[in-house]
């Protein structure tokens, strides 16, 4: 019984360290995704993104695309909830897309301007 146990243990902490180390990677561009765009994700899907800083303080132009048919999925002007970050930066943020806002890696987001 002790035995099983241990090879128990031993099994979930190497399946830990595993599924923990696995590098996610971009899927194929295709075809109408612009080479600027960038993608972000996980291993049940994202989006490619291209933002560009339109020069008024924490207002970013969005197009994202779905990965899986290069089609527009939302375009538009989106404003940062949160503390100020440079271009760069806010790429190396972004989380995901809900349809709604743009979810960053810290909790904050960008949300819709209409």
């Amino acid at each position: 019984m002790k035995n099983n146990m241990i090879l128990l243990m031993i099994g979930l902490m190497f399946t830990m360290f595993v599924c923990t180390q696995s590098k996610i990677e971009s899927p194929e561009r295709l075809k109408g995704i612009p080479e600027s765009a960038f993608w972000v994700g996980g291993p049940d899907g994202g989006s490619w993104f291209v933002v560009t800083d339109i020069g008024a303080k924490d207002i970013y132009c969005f197009t994202i695309y779905f990965d899986s048919t290069a089609k527009i999925w939302y375009q538009g002007n989106f404003k940062l909830i949160g503390k100020h970050k440079s271009l760069r930066e806010l790429k190396k943020s972004l989380s995901g897309f809900d349809g709604e806002r743009i979810i960053l890696v810290n909790g904050e987001y960008l949300e819709k301007i209409k």
